[in-house]
């Protein structure tokens, strides 16, 4: 990995701060801060995947575990039972976050990695009334470069051989322009 990322950011009422990656749909030109409330509170799996019901997120930022329906689905639910915006945080199989296709999609949203869901989702348990600022402006953000990308194979191979046989940085790479 690089050693940093261009993301936005999560911050929620106790000071703490989260980068985010912001979906592919409407970003609001400024933080947006409402309450924070877990959606598995009403659907008991935290997915979003079917509707959910009318008001149960009024004025809420909805939070939304990543998986089984498209994003653009789980958007659209948590709109339609009032939620002002939506932050996913990603599951143990996929833990890093990524840019989601929402499609049309009309409710900002943006994405977490799994590490840093499951402690907003315990913040949550310990303080149901958290409220949280999603701050779709990006900057640069520090991340531990010594890792290997997510899609990139993992050993032993068939033959028992060391995997992965080639690294190099392959994730979020940036140069400079030296064109004048």
């Amino acid at each position: 990995w690089n050693d940093r990322i261009l993301a936005a950011s999560v911050q929620l009422g106790d000071g703490r701060r989260y980068p985010a990656v912001p979906g592919s749909g409407p970003r609001p030109p400024t933080v947006l801060i409402a309450p924070l409330r877990d959606v598995a509170t009403i659907d008991g799996t935290g997915l979003a995947c079917s509707e959910l019901p009318s008001g149960s997120l009024q004025g809420v930022i909805a939070f939304i575990l990543r998986g089984t329906c498209f994003f653009r689905d789980k958007l659209n639910h948590a709109q339609r039972a009032g939620a002002v915006g939506g932050l996913v945080y990603t599951d143990a199989e996929r833990p890093d976050p990524i840019t989601m296709d929402v499609l049309d999609a009309t409710l900002p949203a943006m994405m977490v990695s799994h590490a840093d869901g499951l402690e907003i989702k315990q913040a949550l348990q310990q303080n149901p009334t958290l409220v949280a600022a999603l701050d779709f402006s990006t900057s640069a953000v520090p991340v531990d470069p010594n890792r290997v990308a997510g899609f990139s194979s993992r050993g032993p191979s068939t033959d028992l051989g060391i995997k992965p046989d080639l690294v190099a940085t392959g994730v979020a790479v940036r140069t400079a322009d030296l064109r004048g």
